[in-house]
């Protein structure tokens, strides 16, 4: 956990707080269309009563470079110039977009 999560979670006033970090891959939708959790793209099932999607830029994430156009997230800044090349992009969140897309919700850039 960073610092900050560290520090959230150990605050009294958030009581059963826990915080995870990993990529949500879908959403886990039980037979009778309700949302029970989430499923991350290590395998695991994260159960929950409640969840709040905010899906950013990565949601079918798509970067532009000159004329070339590929799937992707946001370029990565490094303080190594080196680094800083083109093809040093996060991944996009495909799967959470064809999860959505299933379930019957309109997915558009």
């Amino acid at each position: 956990l960073t610092g900050q999560n560290q520090f959230i979670q150990n605050q009294d006033v958030i009581k059963n707080l826990h915080i995870y970090q990993g990529s949500v891959d879908s959403l886990s939708v039980g037979t009778d269309g309700e949302c029970k959790g989430v499923n991350l793209s290590n395998g695991e099932t994260l159960k929950s009563k409640c969840v709040v999607l905010t899906t950013g830029t990565f949601l079918g994430g798509r970067i532009h470079i000159g004329r070339e156009s590929r799937m992707a997230g946001r370029m990565v800044r490094s303080s190594e110039p080196q680094d800083d090349k083109p093809g040093n992009v996060e991944a996009p969140s495909n799967e959470m977009s064809e999860c959505i897309k299933r379930l019957g919700f309109p997915v558009d850039r």
